[in-house]
């Protein structure tokens, strides 16, 4: 910190914590040996040294000539501390703007400070919280702190358990810190203008964030699980306002790799992927109903475990297993085929032909399976089928 040249008759008064008053009965600019400072309604009002790209220091001050904020640093360092008159303050300072720091101290003397590291992929952020009397605050005025709207809760050991921080469109940030030792796992509830919640965050005791719950705009939430040390989610689940629900699996570098879906009605389908092909797994009343297996070539393998399935062909060559009552959509491509077909009885099945003309339908006996011939190059062989059974199970639509 410098001062003015005495030949401006400025006189020092005042002030702690960094804080100093200049009177001066000049307003003007002035530069020497490389510094300046302005005067403004009789009191300084900037001063600094340096240029931007090289070593420089700017200093500003209140209408009253009392410091209110220093920037010091070059092109790639940056630190800036604020100072109120009441002994609060605040510092920042970045590093080739992948490392960062910040301290804030309230006029009772807690504060929080904030270690930020880009560098890391992803970024690795540590909080630390200090408890009232931590910091050396000597306040000027009765004035309030920086912080003045936040409301502190402290634990027997004088530590920060709870904070509550206005936000600027009128809602608030809860904070509440769960200490294990010397560190300490923190919750964070933000709440919109009515105090409704819209979002929390969960942070380990290393400052790693675990756990996410969004309230969302269309009514839904959605909850984020993620993985240890790191910002990549391991599951999340979107539940909506109709009850229905989509959920995902994450593998290691955020890649999907299970997706669920739960249907107004409590039906389930779980896609995932395997070696050989992308598997769909259908539940009704918690027990898994249907399983398709979609492969690499575009065919479909698909097995009912429960009655009433219904189950759509692809243009490849597909593999189908009834159950028994269950109703399998053709629309005319590939040679299909489907085993244990229920030609009659209770159980009997049914094949809907999709768009087919049924003057281009012709059926056939070939060994002991019905082969019903649906096109040019389509076919349908039902396995152990009896051709005079299956007549009356085929629907045209």
């Amino acid at each position: 910190m410098f001062y003015p040249h005495t030949s401006f008759s400025a006189a020092l008064s005042g002030g702690s914590n960094g804080n100093f008053k200049i009177n001066t009965r000049i307003n003007t600019t002035n530069y020497e040996g490389g510094q300046y400072w302005n005067f403004k309604n009789g009191h300084l009002s900037e001063s600094g040294k340096g240029l931007y790209s090289a070593s420089f220091e700017r200093n500003y001050y209140d209408d009253d000539g009392y410091l209110i904020r220093n920037t010091s640093g070059d092109a790639n360092n940056v630190a800036t501390s604020t100072y109120e008159r009441d002994g609060s303050y605040s510092k920042y300072s970045s590093q080739q703007s992948n490392i960062s720091h910040s301290l804030s101290v309230n006029i009772d003397g807690s504060g929080i400070e904030t270690w930020t590291d880009t560098y890391e992929s992803p970024p690795e952020i540590r909080t630390q919280v200090y408890a009232p009397g931590t910091f050396s605050v000597t306040p000027q005025t009765p004035h309030a702190a920086v912080f003045n709207t936040a409301t502190y809760q402290l634990d027997s050991s004088s530590r920060i358990v709870k904070m509550n921080l206005p936000e600027d469109d009128g809602g608030f940030l809860d904070v509440r810190y769960d200490y294990s030792g010397a560190k300490a796992a923190e919750r964070h509830l933000l709440s919109d203008a009515n105090g409704k919640l819209v979002e929390e965050t969960r942070y380990d005791s290393n400052g790693h964030l675990y756990f996410e719950l969004n309230f969302n705009s269309d009514g839904s939430r959605t909850t984020t699980h993620y993985k240890s040390g790191g910002y990549i989610p391991s599951s999340d689940n979107t539940i909506f306002e109709d009850g229905s629900s989509i959920a995902h699996e994450y593998g290691s570098g955020g890649k999907i790799t299970s997706t669920t879906n739960v249907s107004v009605d409590g039906t389930k389908t779980k896609i995932f992927d395997k070696p050989d092909g992308l598997y769909t797994n259908t539940y009704k009343d918690g027990a898994l109903a249907l399983t398709e297996i979609l492969k690499s070539n575009g065919s479909k393998t698909a097995v009912a475990f429960q009655k009433g399935i219904t189950v759509a062909d692809t243009d490849a060559n597909d593999l189908f297993t009834s159950f028994g009552q269950d109703t399998f959509v053709f629309s005319g491509g590939g040679n299909d085929t489907i085993r244990n077909f229920h030609a009659t009885g209770e159980l009997s099945d049914v094949i809907k032909l999709i768009g087919i003309n049924p003057e281009h339908v012709s059926l056939s006996m070939q060994g002991q399976n019905t082969v019903i011939e649906v096109g040019d190059d389509a076919s349908i062989t039902l396995v152990g089928a009896k051709f005079a059974d299956v007549i009356d199970n085929i629907l045209f639509a």
